[in-house]
């Protein structure tokens, strides 16, 4: 008796990267990546990148007036 449900070919994901969020460490760990010039996938819930820096994100500490102080030699790309 053959089975109902017709075999699936399985792709070999194993060199396969996923990065779950685009806040502050995966946008960092984005950038990594693609220097290193590894595939990746990027992954998002929210409507836009930035995680809790990001206003419209439903939950989010932050507000209006908020700024972050740090040198952009350690904090920007």
């Amino acid at each position: 008796m053959s089975s109902p449900v017709p075999s699936l070919a399985l792709a070999d994901h194993s060199g396969a990267v996923c990065i779950v969020g685009a806040g502050p460490a995966g946008l960092s760990a984005a950038r990594a990546l693609k220097r290193l010039g590894i595939p990746y996938e990027q992954f998002e819930r929210h409507s836009d990148v930035g995680g809790i820096w990001d206003l419209n994100n439903p939950g989010t500490p932050m507000y209006e007036s908020a700024h972050f102080i740090s040198s952009r030699k350690t904090s920007g790309f």
